[in-house]
């Protein structure tokens, strides 16, 4: 079985990956025949397996966990939350509290809470910064704060928080949650139209601007360096900041290609000392 590495985290995963989404009730509802099915993956060399919570409502999760048991340290485990997992309106969704609640209850079935001596909140949000997680709780700046350089030399943080679909009257208060699990990273779009909702949650974090990352996006109307610069300059306000840390095109025009940033002395510009204004 050939491996190669996950992204940036350094993980090297098998070319196969074993998805666990049928084993229960949903599909097969024979534990012993899918257990049988995991180990025979892994003796083939698989070492990626993807779950779900909300897979047969946490019995995939169960079944994964049993089967690994012994042989934990050797796969790399994957999970998902954020569908339903009950009635109650705060047992879902992308909320501080459904994440730590959710993530403790995968840890539980599959057989792995206890096995970590960092708190949850380290080990699910590793963006957290350190004026919120000092360096004296023992972590080093790296392991806070893990970022990735892009082709120009700026450096933008791995975990990033988007606020793609969320209403604009939700918006706000998703993304103070956000900040405050740690979050740093926070990708909009003028087409999300909830630019200002998360300008509101900035100004109402108190976070330093220099400790962000924001993002924006352009749609395709905005394309050539005229309408860049208005559509700029219109995002900007909505978010009420002086610059971006980066923005992109909303989808690829073969036909209408996005032009070269404006001059960074127009209003979309970054001010002197900061980290530029890169474009992707």
């Amino acid at each position: 079985m050939e491996h190669r590495l996950l992204g940036r985290t350094g993980l090297s995963v098998s070319e196969m990956c074993l998805g666990a989404m049928m084993f229960g009730p949903w599909g097969n509802p024979d534990h012993d025949e899918a257990t049988r099915t995991i180990q025979r993956a892994l003796d083939a060399g698989i070492n990626f397996i993807d779950t779900a919570d909300v897979y047969s409502h946490g019995e995939s999760e169960e079944i994964v966990g049993r089967a690994i048991k012994g042989r934990r340290d050797d796969i790399v485990l994957a999970t998902k939350f954020h569908n339903p997992m009950g009635d109650d309106p705060n047992q879902r969704g992308n909320s501080r509290r459904w994440i730590m609640r959710a993530v403790e209850d995968s840890l539980r079935r599959l057989g792995t809470a206890g096995r970590h001596q960092a708190p949850l909140s380290r080990r699910l949000l590793p963006g957290r910064r350190p004026h919120t997680q000092p360096e004296s709780e023992g972590l080093s700046h790296d392991q806070q704060d893990p970022q990735v350089s892009l082709n120009n030399g700026v450096h933008m943080p791995i975990l990033g928080f988007g606020v793609f679909q969320i209403p604009e009257d939700q918006t706000q208060q998703a993304v103070e949650a956000a900040l405050e699990a740690g979050y740093r990273l926070l990708d909009t779009a003028a087409a999300y139209e909830n630019e200002r909702a998360v300008g509101r949650a900035i100004a109402a974090s108190g976070i330093p601007r220099e400790d962000l990352f924001i993002t924006t996006k352009l749609w395709v109307q905005a394309y050539g360096q005229d309408s860049a610069e208005r559509a700029f300059d219109r995002s900007l306000d909505r978010l009420g900041l002086d610059h971006l840390d980066l923005t992109s095109p909303a989808r690829a025009s073969a036909s209408r290609p996005p032009t070269s940033p404006p001059p960074a002395s127009t209003s979309c510009g970054p001010p002197p000392g900061s980290r530029g204004w890169p474009i992707v």
